[in-house]
């Protein structure tokens, strides 16, 4: 009997932030029954083994049907890809459009006729409606279908999208299709393309926080400028502690926080090969021994010269005695 089970490491990178906790733990849950008996166990029976309600297990099988890690077979489920030991079948993406332009306008009716006709759509709806906290106007619907029919998009890449968005708390439904334009416009129509795109985020959001802490910047987002600034250091691989003590040169030179005065000091480190804070060290310790010494002048002490008198002063009681004596002769 088996004791271990196979798991990609790719899956836990993705899933365990873009897919709720509940969610995550029934599918290892389920990975782990299957490569035991043979088989995925019903709904009903993993709610039971679980002691959860069952329409949760049932949503969490409805998810990961609709992202592609799961799939209908012989009445039940069954898993796809890697961690079944068997091939993956990956939903084949519509084909983008060369230039994307005004989404085209749906009725009601159209948009209900496909949901009728297509259960993945409806997972969809039911989901963006848990994932955004509240229910879906017909706007809202025939937006959500758009990024399926307009963009091309997959129903497991929308609902990438949508867990990623609302995991950052961004819930507008005008954010949200600016950002799917956006990810259609790059070409993030695929699984693959998305989850390489949502590492690459990952990576950006977890840098950029980190500056923030850096910069003191705790209580507000980066404005759009700060964002390019940061980006750029990013590409000349700047190390955090150079830009600790850019921030701190640059608040004892101006005062405040000065992206662009941070971003003179950063490059010319750069252009001066200085890679860490020792080289820093040193290039500061050379340029303080190459300026010249200033001039000291020498304290006096006390001598015999510091008592001379300078006998070409002129006693001006004494000449205006005189001269008061001279005109009382004279006079």
């Amino acid at each position: 009997m088996e004791t271990t089970f196979p798991l990609e490491m790719e899956f836990a990178e993705v899933w365990a932030k873009n897919s709720r906790p509940e969610h995550f733990q029934i599918y290892i849950y389920l990975l782990c029954r299957f490569h035991r008996t043979g088989r995925v166990p019903p709904a009903a029976e993993a709610a039971k083994s679980l002691n959860v309600p069952e329409n949760v297990v049932e949503g969490a099988l409805d998810f990961w049907r609709a992202v592609g890690l799961m799939e209908h077979r012989g009445g039940g489920y069954a898993f796809c890809g890697k961690s079944a030991r068997q091939p993956a079948e990956p939903e084949p993406p519509k084909a983008a459009p060369a230039v994307v332009q005004s989404r085209p306008a749906y009725s009601p009716v159209e948009v209900g006729e496909a949901l009728d006709n297509n259960e993945d759509l409806a997972f969809l709806m039911k989901q963006a409606q848990i994932l955004l906290g509240k229910p879906l106007r017909s706007s809202d619907a025939e937006t959500l279908y758009s990024f399926y029919d307009w963009l091309g998009m997959p129903v497991s890449v929308i609902v990438m999208l949508l867990t990623y968005l609302a995991g950052k708390g961004k819930k507008s439904m005008r954010y949200i299709e600016q950002t799917a334009v956006s990810w259609a416009d790059q070409g993030i129509v695929t699984l693959e393309a998305a989850d390489k795109y949502l590492k690459f985020m990952e990576r950006r959001d977890s840098r950029e926080g980190k500056i923030c802490r850096l910069l003191g910047i705790n209580d507000r987002n980066l404005t759009e400028n700060e964002q390019k600034y940061i980006s750029a250091w990013a590409e000349m691989a700047t190390p955090p502690e150079l830009i600790s003590e850019a921030y701190s040169r640059t608040v004892e030179a101006t005062g405040k926080l000065s992206m662009a005065y941070m971003d003179k000091i950063l490059r010319t480190w750069k252009e001066k090969g200085i890679k860490t804070t020792e080289k820093l060290r040193q290039a500061d310790e050379e340029y303080k021994n190459s300026r010249p010494q200033a001039f000291v002048k020498p304290k006096l002490t006390g001598t015999r010269f510091n008592n001379f008198t300078n006998r070409t002063a002129v006693d001006y009681d004494l000449a205006a005695k005189r001269k008061a004596e001279n005109m009382k002769r004279e006079g």
